[in-house]
């Protein structure tokens, strides 16, 4: 895969992905609907050593997921753009904010995860694989149909 650039609304925060991601996920959970401001959160799945932060520093907000895993949400200072997220559990992945890169249509999600926390009128994409919580908790499930 080529690098792929991204960065926060107000440009001070810009990054580098390269190398193939683990995966591009679509995830329901709360905590991602609170911090996409609906939902789902669009996340490339990568090892931190992909991601290189190229301009600016964002600032970290952690807290502990339905999970139960500690969480840190990375953004921008400035104009408060999501960025990228980790886990305590992890400390080696990072997840990309799909959303924040400068070709976003490059990485549809491959699956979705914590569908069982989505909105009833959130469309959950049923030609992928689904998990009601996170990969590794339960087994794929075949998607209900909910609203959208």
């Amino acid at each position: 895969m080529a690098a792929h650039d991204g960065g926060c609304l107000c440009g001070a925060i810009r990054y580098r992905v390269s190398g193939e991601p683990i995966a591009s996920v679509a995830c329901y959970c709360r905590d991602c609907q609170h911090a996409a401001g609906a939902g789902p959160n669009n996340m490339l799945l990568l090892k931190k050593d992909q991601l290189e932060i190229l301009r600016g520093r964002p600032r970290a907000y952690w807290n502990f997921a339905e999970s139960g895993h500690r969480v840190g949400r990375h953004y921008c200072e400035t104009c408060g753009a999501p960025l990228f997220q980790e886990t305590a559990a992890h400390r080696d992945m990072a997840m990309v904010k799909v959303g924040s890169l400068d070709d976003p249509s490059a990485f549809p999600p491959q699956t979705n995860v914590w569908t069982a926390s989505a909105q009833p009128w959130m469309h959950v994409d049923a030609s992928l694989p689904t998990f009601a919580q996170e990969p590794g908790s339960d087994a794929p499930r075949e998607p209900q149909s909910s609203g959208g």
